[in-house]
């Protein structure tokens, strides 16, 4: 009873928004994303009370659920705002897909410093088991004394991301629910990587014109000879 008075409270907060043409106003913006829940698929989640996070007793989200909120969401855009789902560390559920589609990205979570491992990742969650959806390692990477991680460690986890074939988020993490990933404020000067991935990134969208590209059949690509 509970997860279905969640659903339907998400679809009355978009009906109400939709009157007020707020979908619209923030869906112009070129960089918003609605994700349905933090690790939807998770047992005793942290939520945040009386100025603090606590752990507390919560039941997962069942994939269906998940899936019938997604529709309405979706049903409810003007625009097409990227949607999906934030699960628990570990490959997309393909019970999750649908058809038609409710979601246009799949998102999984691993903390991958190794370069071919954050690659092999992407892959492997965009074709057998993402539906051939674009694929973004939500919590890649968190500089900082909270996960060990150093600078060279996110810039290398990114740059497997892209060429695998997907994209990484990040953010700076000093200790346990400490930082950018939960309370904001964001500091490029706390969050050192930050300026070597922009390069990363103005490289890529100056000299890879991916929205210009198109898929070739295997003989007609520079790969033709890769089964002999």
């Amino acid at each position: 009873m509970k997860t279905k008075l969640t659903i339907l409270f998400a679809a009355l907060c978009i009906l109400t928004a939709c009157s007020n043409n707020k979908p619209a106003e923030i869906g112009s913006y070129p960089n918003v994303w609605l994700c349905l829940s933090n690790e939807w698929d998770k047992r005793n989640r942290f939520v945040y009370r009386s100025g603090e996070w606590k752990r507390e007793k919560t039941e997962p989200y069942q994939a269906s659920k998940i899936k019938t909120a997604g529709k309405i969401i979706k049903d409810f855009l003007p625009y097409p705002t990227p949607l999906s789902v934030h699960g628990y560390p570990q490959k997309w559920k393909t019970e999750l897909d649908t058809d038609p589609q409710w979601n246009d990205h799949v998102i999984m979570q691993y903390k991958l410093k190794d370069l071919s491992k954050s690659a092999d990742a992407i892959d492997n969650n965009n074709f057998p088991g993402g539906n051939k959806k674009p694929v973004i390692d939500d919590e890649l990477a968190y500089e900082g004394e909270g996960d060990g991680w150093n600078e060279e460690d996110v810039i290398e986890s990114h740059l497997g991301a892209f060429l695998g074939g997907g994209y990484g988020t990040t953010g700076y993490k000093p200790g346990n629910k400490k930082g950018h990933y939960f309370w904001g404020n964001f500091k490029a000067s706390e969050h050192t990587s930050a300026d070597n991935l922009l390069w990363l990134r103005q490289k890529i969208d100056s000299n890879i014109t991916f929205w210009n590209h198109k898929p070739v059949a295997l003989a007609n690509s520079i790969f033709e000879n890769i089964n002999r």
